[in-house]
């Protein structure tokens, strides 16, 4: 499995990468990742574990179950992000979603899963999110992708364009 690097202008030169060179101790086929900017951590799920990293170096204890560290998180998810509007993590599977929020106890409510129709125009059984720095919210479904706007709450339109990971 491969990880490429985004620039303004598109994909950095000498991408894609190999996420196994990259990340030594990662199994293949991750379901989801993110950067936690309050820690500098990243974060990579499988199945019911999770990885944790600095810069590229596997963090003491890793893999852990997701229970244990992401309380009232399923398994197996689909999509993970941290969201610019209030930096919060969500986490998505399926039909559904969770906000999770580390400073809380519980750092997820028990309103919560909410259906993926709360983010307006997004479909649900996504294969990837993240967040860019230019204030959108990107969401990846086969060959298809959705711009969300994180100001308006909303999909830029209603016609999803589709993407090319060529170089």
């Amino acid at each position: 499995l491969h990880y490429w690097k985004l620039t303004d202008d598109g994909i950095a030169e000498g991408y894609p990468k190999l996420i196994s060179k990259s990340w030594i101790g990662l199994p293949g086929q991750i379901d989801a990742a993110f950067t936690y900017s309050k820690n500098g951590k990243t974060y990579f799920f499988k199945g019911s574990k999770y990885w944790r990293y600095t810069g590229k170096s596997m963090d003491d204890g890793y893999p852990k179950d997701i229970s244990e560290g992401f309380t009232g998180i399923p398994d197996n998810i689909d999509a993970a992000l941290v969201w610019s509007g209030n930096g919060k993590i969500y986490f998505f599977k399926g039909s559904k979603f969770w906000k999770f929020d580390p400073s809380s106890k519980p750092p997820v409510k028990s309103t919560y899963p909410k259906p993926t129709s709360n983010w307006e125009g997004i479909p649900d059984n996504i294969d990837a999110a993240l967040h860019y720095t230019n204030g959108y919210t990107y969401f990846f479904k086969g060959s298809q992708y959705w711009r969300f706007n994180d100001k308006s709450f909303s999909v830029d339109s209603a016609d999803p364009p589709t993407y090319s990971l060529e170089h």
